[in-house]
């Protein structure tokens, strides 16, 4: 299978004074790629960039061999929206039909064909005949995939799509993504870090307009073997000694200590009064966030 490739370069971006991106580099490539940030940390932005809805002032955007802004990108392009509360008096079916239609002028057996394929793919068939209004919000999600899946798109964008549903949809929710064919390019943000460990083939963590981190979630949990370390310290104390060493990923109290962990950005080869602790998935984001 040949790989899919969105490339990101030297990009720059903001709004006056309010620098968002400065100097942007980034691959994605064909598979699920999750963007994890707290917000505010320019993920909507890049988003909307990708969308074609702002452009760079600097740099360049590429889609294979299609460059935004001087390419025609919209047909090769497929938002996922975070609340997909449109046509409340259309069926699913008719929804879905009408995106084929007014988006890709498909008609006739093409139309179906496509239809019943998204349907299929984003689990909707059980519920394809009743209203918008009628749906659920995790339901409405669903229909939200399925219709980005009509036509031929290359990348497809969801932002916080997952922000919102109880345990229960988030589960159903990513288990339809993991069905979206392997060879387009997914794309999703998130502040929600469990949703990375359960579908992510590469995983991004955006801080400030900067990415921290760039890999395979398997890379991410052992990206800092070896370099954390809890410290205990007086009530009092003064956590700010290891500022220059280390970042702390968490603190803690007890009457009389405080209990830091650290995530050092190098092995110290001093570790008198430190001990080697392992660190849980929320304190490894905390580090390059």
């Amino acid at each position: 299978m040949n790989k899919n490739r969105l490339t990101i370069q030297g990009v720059r971006f903001g709004y006056k004074e309010d620098i968002i991106f400065e100097d942007l580099n980034l691959t994605f490539q064909s598979g699920i790629n999750v963007l994890l940030g707290a917000n505010g940390c320019g993920k909507t932005t890049l988003f909307k960039m990708l969308a074609g809805v702002t452009s760079p002032d600097k740099g360049t955007i590429r889609l294979n061999d299609k460059e935004y802004g001087r390419d025609q990108v919209r047909p090769y392009l497929s938002y996922i929206p975070q609340n997909f509360n449109v046509f409340p008096t259309l069926t699913v079916q008719e929804l879905l039909e009408y995106v084929g239609k007014i988006k890709y002028g498909l008609k006739g057996p093409a139309l179906k064909e496509q239809v019943e394929r998204a349907a299929t793919l984003a689990d909707v068939t059980e519920f394809r005949k009743k209203k918008m209004r009628q749906l659920s919000e995790g339901m409405r999600r669903r229909v939200g995939i399925a219709q980005a899946l009509i036509g031929e798109a290359t990348l497809i964008i969801a932002d916080e799509p997952t922000a919102g549903l109880d345990p229960e949809q988030r589960f159903k929710f990513n288990q339809v993504v993991q069905r979206i064919p392997k060879e387009k390019i997914v794309i999703l943000s998130t502040h929600i870090i469990e949703d990375i460990q359960k579908f992510s083939d590469q995983v991004y963590i955006m801080s400030k307009g900067k990415v921290g981190y760039q890999g395979s979630y398997e890379d991410l949990l052992h990206s800092l073997d070896g370099r954390v370390f809890e410290a205990r310290l007086p009530a009092q104390g003064d956590p700010e000694q290891f500022s220059d060493r280390a970042k702390i990923l968490s603190r803690d109290f007890t009457d009389t200590e405080m209990i830091l962990h650290l995530g050092f950005y190098q092995r110290p080869e001093d570790q008198a009064g430190l001990t080697p602790v392992t660190p849980g998935l929320a304190e490894i984001w905390s580090y390059y966030e």
